[in-house]
């Protein structure tokens, strides 16, 4: 191909007058050649794009064009390399022509973006190119997490993904945009390690995973199992679905960029861990209903009789007068549970949206399902508000 062949002419107008060995003047001197022409070059692209006076058909055909040439000229050098790290000067020049390679061929994809097709096969120097860089990172990311007490887990999980990308024959990447993921994934994780430590680090961990997408399916299981409910730590279920709706409400603020995850072309992990929430509430909602019938019988031999009460206040003011007098153990007869499940089967808002300026009175006066679904529902949403907008100290 015209446009790379001065590459090869300098290429093999080095190797025909090797020195005996490599020194740094000369080292420098090989890094130099490359580099004007590898210049030259993106200069010459340059002016051939320019010529095709903006027509996004020919410019999307030049690019693919230069990207399997870059690739076929790379691989067919990059296989010439030895195995030892001995350096000698045949493979000093190789290696510097390889990172000329893969200097053209990332500036193909920052310069003509949208023309680039990240689907074609990728560079094999420019994959290994990216290992040494990760390993180095991997270390340091391992390190902050232990240091940062997390889940055992979770942090083997994260170290088997790190020493895949170290060893990639376990899982070949195919073009650029598997490799941009993979290299962005570490980036994104050792900025974090750097920036945080403790509990700010862990707790920004699962936040920066929805984010990347890390749809990997270990990944997907071990924090599906997380968001389960364990029944025998459960002691109200309303309050406990108020904290599952939380949960999926901060879930869905995570920005995601879903045409890139570690599985190409199949469903985000915000998106499958979104929908075990939703099942999750709708399992709740069924434990809820099972558990009020039970306690409702509880009260038939009630400590004080239901209550008629006429005010002026908003839904917050009311809801947050049970809370606090709960709280602060006014009621010592019973467990917390029974008086907040009290709260929600007995005041209601006789016909009202919310407990704005009118009746709240005992809701045997009314006792119609719907009645008795619009009360849960407010008292949901109270729960939700006091949680959200907590007292002041």
């Amino acid at each position: 191909m015209k446009t790379l062949e001065p590459l090869e002419h300098l290429l093999a107008r080095l190797l025909g007058d090797l020195p005996a060995s490599v020194d740094p003047d000369w080292s420098e001197y090989v890094l130099e050649l490359f580099t004007a022409e590898q210049d030259r070059i993106i200069q010459t692209i340059r002016e051939t794009i320019y010529s095709f006076h903006g027509d996004p058909g020919r410019r999307s055909e030049h690019i693919e064009y230069l990207q399997t040439e870059l690739s076929k000229l790379s691989d067919r050098y990059y296989a010439l390399l030895p195995d030892s790290a001995e350096r000698h000067p045949e493979h000093l020049v190789l290696q510097t022509l390889l990172a000329a390679l893969n200097y053209i061929y990332r500036s193909l994809q920052e310069l003509y973006g949208v023309a680039f097709n990240d689907q074609l096969k990728v560079p094999l120097a420019l994959k290994a190119s990216f290992i040494a860089e990760n390993r180095k990172m991997a270390f340091k990311i391992l390190r902050a997490l232990t240091s940062a007490g997390e889940d055992r887990a979770l942090l083997r999980l994260i170290a088997d993904y790190l020493d895949v990308l170290s060893r990639p024959v376990y899982r070949p990447v195919h073009n650029s945009r598997e490799l941009d993921y993979q290299l962005h994934w570490v980036q994104s994780l050792h900025a974090l390690a750097q920036a945080y430590s403790g509990d700010e680090l862990r707790a920004r961990l699962f936040p920066e995973l929805v984010h990347l997408n890390f749809n990997y399916f270990p990944v997907i299981c071990y924090y599906t199992r997380m968001l389960q409910t364990n029944d025998a730590e459960v002691e109200f279920y309303q309050e406990e679905l108020v904290r599952v709706a939380e949960k999926l409400r901060d879930l869905r603020s995570i920005p995601i960029n879903i045409h890139y995850g570690y599985e190409q072309g199949t469903e985000s992990l915000g998106y499958i861990l979104a929908k075990a929430l939703e099942e999750e509430a709708a399992t709740l909602k069924k434990k809820l209903r099972i558990q009020s019938r039970i306690t409702y019988k509880k009260w038939e031999n009630m400590l004080f009789t239901p209550f008629f009460l006429h005010a002026a206040a908003t839904m917050e003011q009311v809801i947050y007068f049970f809370r606090v007098l709960i709280e602060i153990g006014f009621f010592v007869h019973r467990k917390k549970v029974v008086y907040f499940d009290y709260v929600a089967k007995h005041v209601e808002t006789d016909g009202q949206q919310g407990f704005s300026p009118g009746s709240v009175k005992n809701k045997y006066n009314n006792p119609k399902h719907a009645t008795a679904e619009k009360v849960k529902e407010v008292f949901l949403n109270a729960v939700r508000w006091i949680n959200d907008n907590p007292p002041m100290d």
